[in-house]
């Protein structure tokens, strides 16, 4: 009883001198969702309402089996909308859909802006916020469709959340550039950080991970976008990203590009012409915290 009452008075005295958790504000995450069909290119647009703007992105694929890639999925300019691009390979055969989503709020003294940057050679772009800010989520453009062989395979912010790097397969052209598109924003009231969780490289045809908030003793962390990576050697997609419902941690959903040709070896499937693969799912946080005692 005695080593209880220790404890408890010591968690008593932390929150009775530690400085004061600010509050924060109310955040919204709507989606839009296209038709479901055997149509090739599809698109599906969401809005904020009111006079809220878009602080996080994110959009997923669902039925395309490793045969639909997500060819971006681009903030407008003003952060008033988001919309998302998809295309199927031609001999898709699975009805398929592309859904849209974005985290609005009102919150003027967070500084959002979208900071945009294009590669036209080399498979990656690099958007860099501004002194200061951090990114809080990511968009991005891949022009070229999975029927010509490019599709996502990473969208990684950097460790200190300054700038964020979207990769794809095959190396962008002037005829076929890749976009990045940072949202930034002031890291207030006092804490950012990034997470990962590291996904299991395996021959699985699907995968989905989710990074968690940061370990912290109490105070308080949210998330309007992530990013994820593909690791391994196999030839493997990006087609979901972003923000759950709750805004309590991120997912990312990745395939196995349809196409690719596995063996069975012993009691498990590997990959002929392209190996084992995993997905690390990364999230984007600020908020205000103080870290858990290692």
């Amino acid at each position: 009883m005695r080593r209880i009452l220790g404890g408890m008075t010591a968690a008593l005295l932390i929150l009775l001198f530690a400085p004061a958790i600010p509050a924060h504000a109310v955040s919204e995450r709507h989606e839009q969702t296209s038709t479901t069909s055997l149509v090739q290119d599809k698109s599906a647009t969401v809005a904020c309402a009111g006079n809220k703007i878009v602080v996080g992105v994110g959009a997923y694929i669902s039925g395309g089996n490793g045969g639909v890639a997500l060819t971006g999925v681009v903030p407008a300019a003003g952060l008033g909308s988001v919309t998302a691009y998809a295309n199927a390979q031609a001999n898709h055969s699975t009805p398929w859909s592309v859904t849209v989503f974005a985290v609005c709020r009102y919150q003027p003294n967070l500084g959002t802006e979208r900071v945009a940057a294009a590669a036209v050679d080399g498979n990656t772009a690099t958007a860099t916020c501004t002194a200061n800010k951090v990114v809080v989520s990511t968009g991005f453009r891949i022009n070229g469709a999975l029927g010509g062989g490019k599709y996502l395979t990473g969208i990684l912010p950097s460790a200190d959340i300054s700038s964020v790097a979207v990769t794809s397969n095959i190396p962008a052209t002037a005829a076929s550039p890749l976009y990045t598109f940072a949202l930034c924003a002031w890291p207030q009231p006092q804490s950012w950080q990034r997470t990962r969780s590291a996904g299991l490289v395996t021959a699985t045809a699907t995968k989905t991970g989710l990074a968690d908030p940061p370990a912290m003793q109490y105070g308080w962390a949210e998330t309007f976008g992530g990013g994820a990576v593909i690791t391994g050697t196999g030839a493997a997609l990006i087609d979901g990203f972003g923000a759950n419902a709750a805004l309590e941690g991120t997912f990312a959903h990745a395939s196995r590009v349809a196409g690719s040709s596995l063996a069975t070896v012993g009691s498990r499937s590997v990959g002929l012409d392209s190996g084992e693969w995993g997905v690390d799912t990364y999230g984007d946080w600020i908020g205000a915290w103080y870290a858990a005692e290692s």
